[in-house]
């Protein structure tokens, strides 16, 4: 199930076309000190439950809850590592979640 910027099956690594980070601190020219709050979705699909990160496009899996949540942030480090820290939103808006009902 790999999807673009995510880490799929066999480890493949792919940056997405645009990546939003809230900083928590100020923007340095190095990751390493840096803190970084992601928005991360986790659902359960068969017998795993899937982690996605909507911001980075990475994905990963566990058979729990927690495993799920701690294989993304391997993952969503990863990421950091390969691809550098994300540009912060240009209108300094941070990303929200809602909810959209359909009535048929």
């Amino acid at each position: 199930m790999a999807e673009e910027g995510s880490l799929g099956a066999i480890g493949e690594l792919s940056q997405p076309q645009s990546a939003r980070a809230l900083p928590l601190r100020s923007q340095s020219d190095t990751i390493s000190g840096m803190n970084y709050r992601f928005s991360a979705l986790i659902t359960k699909e068969d017998d795993w439950y899937v982690a996605r990160c909507p911001e980075l496009g990475v994905t990963s899996q566990g058979k729990d809850v927690e495993s799920a949540r701690t294989n993304l942030r391997e993952a969503i480090e990863l990421y950091l590592e390969t691809w550098g820290a994300p540009e912060p939103p240009s209108n300094g808006e941070a990303s929200f979640w809602t909810v959209v009902e359909i009535s048929k």
